[in-house]
């Protein structure tokens, strides 16, 4: 895994000799790839020039600048970071072989971004910076098909960044996002979102930092088979491909449900869809890229996922909204509990922090919240939302215990209420997005996610 230091690290290095040398030959080896006339000095100027086409970047060079942060821990200026506009058109990267993978731009089909570069471009001079106007929170998709390695989040270097391998020794970067959508042994085909682009870590402003790599080392970008051409404009051709599957592919059908769940394996919570079909399913993905299905419900049922029994695995239900019924599963068993009102969207939650999930339901005509206790009745009541927006539930700060909010598709706005009563609100997920909610990362907190009903993509949000 790639880790930037931060500045109390560095500082902490500068203090002994033996790293303060190394700092001192990594700045000169850098300094060397990325001079001209550094790389024709002395007699090993060959071997120079080669490694200024290959750059390795199995740890961080401790002399080097992190997108715009400098050795001691300092932020490069404005004027560093920009460079006299000649200087920064007549770089120009040396070349390498065409990869192996099919390369296309990690943006969606039809996008035009401009890809610059620059002399003191960290980690490599071959990394590749993506601009557009109002591209901040832009979709970041997978160049190429293949199997997401890492999907990290720190505070310095890269920020949020997802690596993706394609096999063969080819894998992309994608840096600085604003949010990640995939998770660590997930597999993506060409085209999937990523994340979306922001500004994190040693950022100075919003971009994507992105790079292709061989066997470890930032090489030449290619995109569509083509050398990419650095600081100039690009449109792409990252487009759907229609190769007709063995079998049909499964399709987002009308009335579909996201839903969230510890379902699968590990700690963290799974993007769980119920497919309204007879009977209707329950469908997670597996890291290895199978599915998990499980069977319950129908064509007028509404699902809804649980702890019933307090083991930390979710389990199937649904609720029937003539007969006002909740079916619940679980290891121990199955139960029928009454609860709620005609035309009530089902939800669960630990409402009192015991460990087990209870039922509750939302009423849109009133826009309140009805949460079950456990030992039956009414629970608590909040008065939330409105008739065209849909509920959510999930624990925001991590203390065993669920809060409840509201989604409004048309702005793309999740409205939450913490356990004071204040409300906190965010943009996320594409228009006419379906809301969901799920401790992504295994910490205890819920973070929110959308899915997309005409895509069948799930965009999950970041701490």
């Amino acid at each position: 895994m790639l880790l930037r230091p931060d500045r109390s690290t560095l500082r902490r290095r500068a203090r002994t000799g033996g790293v303060l040398a190394t700092a001192a030959l990594l700045a000169l080896s850098v300094a060397g790839a990325a001079s001209p006339s550094a790389a024709v000095a002395g007699a090993d100027g060959k071997d120079q020039r080669a490694q200024s086409e290959r750059v390795r970047i199995d740890s961080v060079p401790v002399g080097s600048r992190v997108d715009g942060v400098k050795v001691d821990g300092s932020r490069e200026t404005a004027a560093e970071r920009a460079e006299p506009r000649a200087q920064r058109e007549s770089f120009t990267p040396r070349a390498t072989e065409a990869p192996r993978a099919a390369y296309q731009m990690p943006f969606r089909c039809g996008e035009t971004w401009v890809g610059s570069t620059r002399s003191s471009h960290s980690p490599s001079t071959l990394s590749v910076d993506w601009n557009r106007t109002d591209d901040f929170d832009m979709p970041v998709v997978a160049s190429a098909a293949g199997t997401v390695t890492t999907a990290s989040s720190t505070t310095s270097g890269y920020g949020k960044w997802v690596v993706v391998d394609h096999g063969n020794g080819d894998s992309t970067l994608y840096a600085h996002l604003n949010s990640i959508a995939v998770r660590v042994g997930q597999k993506v085909p060409r085209g999937q979102m990523v994340g979306r682009l922001g500004t994190t870590g040693n950022s100075t402003g919003p971009h994507l930092h992105y790079e292709q790599r061989r066997n470890g080392s930032v090489v030449h970008p290619f995109f569509d088979g083509v050398q990419f051409r650095f600081n100039t404009s690009l449109t792409s051709k990252n487009c759907a491909e229609p190769e007709p599957p063995a079998q049909p592919p499964a399709k987002p059908l009308a009335g579909d449900v996201p839903l969230a769940g510890n379902v699968v394996d590990g700690p963290e919570d799974d993007p769980v869809r119920w497919r309204r079909s007879d009977p209707a399913r329950y469908e997670a993905e597996r890291a290895d890229g199978t599915t998990r299905t499980t069977v319950m419900g129908g064509l007028k049922d509404q699902p809804v996922l649980g702890d019933w029994t307090g083991d930390g695995r979710a389990n199937p239900g649904y609720f029937r909204p003539s007969t006002r019924t909740f079916r619940l599963r679980s290891p121990e068993g199955r139960q029928t509990i009454r609860f709620g009102y005609k035309g009530s969207i089902p939800l669960a939650g630990d409402w009192d922090g015991d460990g087990v999930d209870e039922i509750g339901v939302w009423r849109p005509a009133i826009g309140r919240f009805d949460l079950r206790g456990a030992e039956g009745g009414v629970f608590r009541s909040i008065v939330m939302g409105e008739s065209d927006q849909l509920p959510f539930v999930g624990d925001w700060n991590g203390d065993g215990r669920a809060d409840v909010g509201v989604y409004d598709r048309d702005t793309r706005t999740f409205t939450l209420r913490t356990p004071r009563g204040k409300f906190r609100s965010f943009v996320h997920g594409p228009a006419g997005g379906l809301p969901i909610a799920g401790d992504w990362d295994g910490d205890g907190q819920d973070e929110l996610g959308t899915w997309d009903p005409a895509t069948g993509a799930f965009d999950l949000r970041g701490d």
